[in-house]
C-alpha cells in the first residue's frame, strides 16, 4: 500500500513531498530502491523532507538534516555534520560516551 501512495504521489511530480517513515519495514534492496526514487525525484526539482528512524538510510539520502528532539530543534548543514555533532551521537545514534574526551 505503501508503495501504491508514493507512486501516485510522484506521478504528479509534486513541488515537495513530505515522506512520513518511508523505509520503515523495507528490506535493505527495496530501501536503496526507493533512496534512488527520492534521489531522481529530487534532481527534477522536487523538494522531499523525509522522516524516520532507520537513521543509516534516512542519512545516506539526505542533503540537509534537522533532528527534534525534546522540543528543541537542531539544524545540520549535511548528514556529516549531524554525525559528527556529540549531542546527536549519543541521543539518537546510541553512541555510548559521545562528546567525552
Amino acid at each position: 500500500l505503501r508503495r501504491a501512495e508514493l507512486a501516485l504521489a510522484l506521478v504528479r511530480r509534486p513541488l515537495c513531498l513530505l515522506a512520513d517513515e518511508p523505509f520503515r519495514g523495507l528490506a535493505p534492496l527495496d530501501a536503496e530502491l526507493l533512496s534512488a526514487v527520492f534521489r531522481a525525484a529530487a534532481a527534477r526539482g522536487t523538494a522531499i523532507a523525509v522522516t524516520g528512524h532507520e537513521i543509516h538510510t534516512v542519512l545516506a539520502v539526505a542533503d540537509h538534516v534537522v533532528w527534534c528532539s525534546g522540543g528543541t530543534t537542531r539544524p545540520f548543514s549535511s548528514p556529516a555534520a549531524a554525525e559528527a555533532d556529540w549531542f546527536f551521537q549519543s541521543e539518537f545514534l546510541g553512541v555510548a560516551g559521545a562528546g567525552l574526551a
